[in-house]
């Protein structure tokens, strides 16, 4: 006769088999799962979903530009295409764009070839999500579908390269005019980079205006660079800009000193002279 096991082993059976499952879709959800920092003080998580953006849906739904705008990853005017550096493996293309309020979007999805993820709403009209990507040319279809289920889609073209990004080489140009719209020629125009070249010193490149007041500065590195234009008698200039492209133009203008009275500075000068004098003659006497 074949004994049957208790009761209680069938039910800590029973338990152990649910823990199991429990800790099996809890880790699934995990691998689903990518941080996405928006800023210093923002970050959420993006869920990726099971499905994927069918060629169906694509086609039904509406081609948008200016109603769905990407803010990241920056996309190049020239070659309408995005180009990110990525060092961490598996790759994820971060996206941040909006979208047109009156359009009353409720739900924005981005997907490869194979993969689909829901974007969330860090506002009522900006959205961010995180997407599973490969090294080289992707191909990102993001679709923002209202409340009535009428689709728009955006693709965006991203490459990905494995590594750091180098930095950008600079070449700038503009004019130097003072404030009555004269060029200033013989002007110092200074650009510094963050980037350090040995021993904490920046790395600078500087040149000179000619006497149409234009300069021309190439071989900058980096986008982030400290700009100062000086010339005697005139009040410098020192400010900090971020570029986005490898040519770049930008113009400055350059306020005269303000030029202090010869009459007045020698009439102080005679006051403090007698003042002395008067010293003088209360003492002795």
């Amino acid at each position: 006769m074949a004994i049957l096991p208790k009761k209680s082993t069938l039910s800590f059976i029973f338990i152990l088999f649910l823990f199991l499952i429990i800790i099996l879709l809890v880790n699934a959800e995990k691998n689903n799962t990518h941080n996405l920092i928006i800023d210093e003080n923002s970050i959420i998580e993006v869920t990726q979903i099971d499905e994927f953006i069918t060629p169906t849906e694509i086609k039904n739904a509406t081609n948008i530009n200016e109603d769905l705008i990407i803010l990241q990853p920056a996309v190049s005017k020239y070659d309408d295409q995005a180009e990110v550096w990525i060092d961490i493996v598996p790759y994820f293309v971060d996206i941040v764009g909006t979208v047109n309020p009156s359009l009353k979007i409720q739900k924005v999805t981005a997907s490869t070839n194979s993969e689909k993820v829901l974007c969330n709403f860090i506002d009522s009209n900006k959205f961010a999500c995180s997407v599973p990507a490969s090294k080289g040319k992707n191909e990102i279809c993001i679709i923002a579908e209202d409340y009535f289920q009428k689709k728009y889609r955006k693709i965006l073209n991203v490459i990905v390269n494995r590594g750091i990004p180098s930095p950008l080489i600079l070449k700038v140009s503009g004019s130097i005019n003072d404030e009555n719209g004269n060029p200033v020629n013989d002007a110092l125009v200074v650009f510094e980079s963050v980037l350090e070249v040995e021993n904490n010193v920046p790395f600078m490149v500087s040149n000179t205006t000619g006497e149409d007041g234009k300069y021309l500065i190439t071989g900058a590195l980096g986008s982030k660079q400290t700009i100062k234009v000086k010339k005697d008698g005139y009040n410098p200039v020192f400010f900090e800009i971020i570029f986005e492209d490898t040519e770049n133009t930008l113009d400055f203008e350059l306020e005269h000193e303000a030029k202090s009275s010869s009459g007045f500075n020698f009439l102080i000068g005679l006051l403090g002279f007698l003042g002395a004098v008067m010293f003088i003659l209360t003492r002795k006497s």
